[in-house]
């Protein structure tokens, strides 16, 4: 996607507005090192030292699947979006990002919820419970109302980070006689860091927000498909929920799925099945269990009839297609000595990480087979 210094230079600078109109605290510099290994170097400077010397050039596809596996989870659907020329999210009122209600406050709401029952913030935890409460959750949930600053969201640590010194971020609650003591206390618990001119409430375990954050969009769709009417309601909550799994051109997908029965397809189940065999075709395994997870739970009536289909496309679409293993006689050795194989698949699609270390575990085992 680029072959030259100044090239590069403006991909950086788009993945910039990129990074702040989607409402998340990633600097310059950090758009620059995902550039740079989207081009296959070791970082910025790697790569000016490179191209001043020769440009080099780069296949469009190689640059994107490295650019997105150099970017923290939450960046991926707003990039995803912006290199499928997706319609720009409209800003709202204020100054608040254009794609913060999409990007940025499922992060704030489901950190709210979690913190509330932090140890040490949860009721029972000591004198100043109250305050700290309302210093943590309260301030994430603006519970004290009026104008706040919005917070951007730190995508590598999903911390949430208000600009401003703590007697500015946290108002009235700030002239409380035990402030200092309750800060001091937040802080020492790893939930409240205090920085130069920012706040960050930092949430106490990142995967769990990110498997709430995906449940709750999930939530959301099957809330609009019960809906009659709801259509695009419905299609904009799978775009989301989609897009949060990692899945690429999520709006396109998102309008193939609600054909889910339509005529297109001999199977009612076909778009998913299909989806499923691309996603294992290109290696994204972890996405692939996240995907049926989400099938699963949207269109459950189908759930089993996929379900029994998934060894077969993990053989043929994963280990025999992109590990290129077509007609290899390692693969037909290894399936023919391990016969447990496939229910050991079906017992691990549940849980997506570890779905993906059995799947790349057999994988290893086959590469092995003399």
């Amino acid at each position: 996607m680029y072959s030259t210094i100044d090239g590069a230079k403006q991909r950086a600078n788009s993945l910039d507005r990129i990074m702040k109109t989607s409402g998340f605290a990633y600097p310059l510099r950090k758009s620059q090192h995902a550039v740079a290994r989207g081009g296959g170097f070791r970082d910025w400077h790697d790569m000016t030292s490179a191209l001043k010397k020769q440009e080099r050039h780069c296949d469009p596809e190689t640059f994107r699947r490295r650019l997105l596996e150099a970017l923290p989870a939450p960046c991926e659907a707003p990039v995803r979006a912006w290199l499928n020329r997706e319609p720009r999210e409209e800003a709202p009122a204020g100054d608040v990002p254009a794609g913060w209600y999409r990007y940025v406050f499922p992060y704030q709401f489901t950190a709210a919820a979690m913190l509330r029952h932090d140890p040490a913030i949860r009721r029972g935890s000591g004198p100043g419970q109250r305050l700290r409460e309302k210093l943590v959750p309260g301030v994430l949930l603006n519970i004290n109302g009026g104008e706040r600053p919005y917070a951007r969201l730190e995508p590598d640590t999903l911390a949430m980070v208000f600009e401003g010194t703590p007697e500015e971020v946290f108002g009235k609650d700030a002239l409380h006689p035990r402030f200092a003591v309750e800060l001091k206390t937040l802080q020492d618990a790893g939930i409240i860091d205090v920085r130069d001119d920012h706040v960050a409430i930092v949430p106490p375990d990142r995967d769990e927000i990110l498997d709430r954050v995906l449940r709750d969009k999930i939530d959301k769709v099957t809330y609009w498909l019960s809906e009659p009417g709801y259509a695009g309601d419905a299609s904009n909550a799978l775009r989301d929920a989609l897009a949060a799994i990692g899945i690429d051109d999520a709006l396109r997908l998102a309008e193939t799925l609600l054909q889910y029965g339509g005529e297109a397809y001999i199977l009612p189940s076909g778009p998913i099945k299909e989806t499923l065999r691309d996603l294992a075709a290109v290696g994204r395994i972890q996405a692939f269990a996240r995907f049926f997870d989400l099938s699963a739970t949207i269109w459950p009536k189908d759930k089993e009839l996929i379900r029994g289909m998934i060894p077969a496309i993990i053989l043929n679409a994963y280990f025999a297609e992109h590990l290129g293993l077509v007609g290899s006689s390692r693969l037909m050795a290894w399936t023919a000595n391990t016969p447990e194989w496939a229910h050991d698949v079906d017992a691990a699609l549940s849980t997506p990480v570890v779905f993906e270390r059995v799947v790349l575990g057999m994988a290893e085992a086959i590469r092995s087979v003399p």
